[in-house]
């Protein structure tokens, strides 16, 4: 495999946006680099590791890899990683470090190794699905997620573990020892990992993907203690203006695309007057990580916007003040909006 680097870019100075300039591009399309690279329904609370699957993937059929028939598997990342997450967390903003882990914990493929045109065609990934709808049954019966996680004690923390196990265990039918080191991960109980832990990698791949030992992920999140408002509107242009250009060279050098930015304010906003209420970024901005696929000029508005490839592949919890494809959750945000929730900008390019 060819040699990476990961390339994190915060730059220290007001650029100007392309103004005036928005010429339409679309990843997805026929000839894009996204195009057939799997899109996953679901990811509570495992947005980040989706995105590095969709990056590394992208990356892997632009330079016609011979393993660019093999889709990395965004649950092994995330199980992974909440094992040797020096934090224990994992949540959007952490797939910037997530990168710098896969060094030593590379992603895995899916186990069917035949070259598939769908990834829905993979069983594996039928059975992620599968865990995925009943665990979200078990939730439900326990009535709205947020108040159910605030509210939980010991003993009902054990009675869902319990009930999250078996779910595990009868669909993925694991030996004992393998049953027990996912038991040891989750046992915890970091409410994130709880939800969304039903990992591909739970009986053991046979085969792994390599990635490069040449990584070196820097940090791009914006700090709002350290930093003051015209600070962080300096970055945060200087980051769109990267975005924009490498959309405009269609990601034939930098590839692909990934955004860390505030979902709170973005996508779950419900008055538009939150748009001025930002700054400052911090824990309550509640971080989320995408794919960067596209961009247009909405002849409505005359607004330049970004189209986000959303890992929840719904519209479910996206802001009505977006347009939203409500087949696979694509999202087109004005870019003057996005630039104002940007948090970290990732990009993957071929070392000279």
């Amino acid at each position: 495999m060819k040699k990476l680097t990961t390339l994190f870019f915060i730059l220290f100075f007001t650029a100007s946006v392309f103004a005036g300039e928005c010429e339409p591009v679309d990843l997805d399309a026929k000839d894009g680099t996204l195009n057939k690279i799997p899109r996953h329904k679901q990811s509570m609370g495992t947005c980040y590791a989706h995105t590095i699957a969709t990056l590394y993937d992208a990356f892997r059929k632009q330079n016609k890899e011979p393993n660019a028939h093999l889709f990395s598997s965004p649950v092994d990342i995330a199980y992974t990683l909440s094992k040797n997450s020096p934090h224990g967390s994992i949540d959007g903003g952490a797939y910037i470090e997530s990168i710098n882990w896969l060094n030593d914990f590379p992603p895995c493929p899916n186990q069917n190794q035949k070259k598939r045109k769908k990834a829905q065609e993979d069983p594996l990934e039928k059975k992620y699905q599968t865990v995925q709808e009943k665990l979200q049954d078990l939730v439900a019966s326990k009535g709205d997620i947020e108040q159910f996680i605030k509210v939980l004690d010991d003993s009902s923390k054990i009675e869902f573990i319990n009930q999250y196990n078996k779910i595990l265990k009868d669909t993925f039918k694991c030996s004992k020892s393998e049953f027990q080191e996912i038991v040891r991960v989750i046992q915890p109980l970091d409410i994130n990992l709880a939800l969304s832990s039903a990992m591909n990698n739970i009986c053991k791949p046979e085969q792994r993907l390599k990635t490069s030992k040449n990584i070196s992920p820097r940090e791009t999140r914006l700090n709002s203690k350290e930093m003051n408002l015209d600070e962080a509107t300096a970055k945060q242009k200087a980051l769109l203006t990267l975005i924009n250009k490498s959309l405009d060279e269609k990601l034939n050098k930098t590839l692909p695309i990934g955004l860390t930015f505030c979902a709170k304010s973005l996508i779950y906003m419900s008055q538009e007057s939150q748009l001025t209420n930002l700054f400052p970024v911090g824990d309550k901005c509640g971080s989320h990580a995408a794919v960067i696929s596209g961009r247009r000029k909405n002849e409505k508005t005359g607004q330049c916007e970004i189209k986000i490839r959303n890992p929840w592949g719904s519209c479910k919890y996206t802001s009505k003040f977006y347009d939203c494809d409500k087949k696979n959750g694509d999202t087109w945000i004005p870019q003057n909006i996005l630039q104002r929730f940007i948090m970290g900008v990732t990009t993957l390019e071929e070392k000279p």
